[in-house]
């Protein structure tokens, strides 16, 4: 890529982003999921299995190594050559190349090879074409699942943001939520990404519960989570409203 990589500092940690994009502004001019973070951050012990699906530059997966330990793994699950040049960059600049797993493909709920948009000006990139945003090109990725990821072992933590793609998969870890008693999935919950992928944005909750988890949206003004039930569920209208949901097993 011709485009030109920056430092930031987010929450204290040093990350190259692209300059020039959404991404830079919403790491670098204000405080960057500093709710989520913190409720990341203090579910994961030494030695966990964490999973950072749609990991982009991987701030969450940096977060993660620096609390596994030596004796924990992170997969970092990214499929865009231009995110995974940043990704493989940041791994590096933390010294973390052992410790996370730098996994080129996308999530789905089946290994298969799946379009993908990628747009101007973002870094974030979906299966699903976004009305409004400049498309730069569009490429064939890779996708597997979280259970071929695992192949039967555990997950502490799975965090996904996925840009409406959270439903297919959750369809694909039905063999790792099964078999992880600990696991908690922080999720982004985003109607209008899940609308534009086909999902009704209550099914998705509907999804999420069925699985065992309990629902809480984060809210990153005040820090606090409040409980979420899935029926009862306050939808905006907003197409640009989006949440963070930590949800534990029930």
């Amino acid at each position: 890529s011709t485009r030109q990589p920056v430092m930031v500092h987010v929450e204290g940690l040093p990350l190259y982003v692209y300059a020039g994009t959404f991404d830079e502004v919403a790491y670098r001019y204000r405080r960057f999921e500093p709710a989520t973070t913190a409720l990341f951050s203090s579910v994961i012990h030494p030695g966990d299995t964490v999973l950072d699906l749609g990991a982009q530059f991987g701030y969450y997966a940096l977060l993660a190594a620096q609390r596994v330990g030596r004796h924990g793994r992170v997969y970092a699950v990214e499929p865009v050559p231009d995110n995974i040049a940043l990704l493989e960059r940041n791994i590096r600049l933390h010294q973390h190349v052992g410790r996370i797993q730098m996994i080129p493909h996308a999530v789905a709920e089946q290994c298969r090879v799946q379009q993908m948009f990628i747009y101007h000006g973002s870094d974030s990139h979906s299966f699903y074409r976004h009305p409004r945003v400049a498309l730069r090109q569009t490429i064939g990725v890779d996708c597997t699942t979280v259970d071929d990821i695992l192949d039967g072992l555990p997950a502490d933590l799975i965090k996904m943001d996925l840009e409406g793609g959270e439903p297919l998969a959750l369809q694909g870890m039905q063999h790792t939520i099964a078999h992880s008693p600990r696991l908690v999935l922080v999720a982004e919950f985003a109607p209008a990404y899940l609308r534009r992928a086909g999902t009704e944005p209550r099914a998705y909750l509907h999804q999420l519960q069925q699985l065992g988890f309990r629902l809480h949206q984060i809210d990153e003004a005040s820090g606090m989570t409040r409980p979420l039930a899935a029926a009862e569920a306050a939808i905006p209208d907003d197409p640009t409203w989006r949440a963070n949901l930590y949800c534990p097993r029930a």
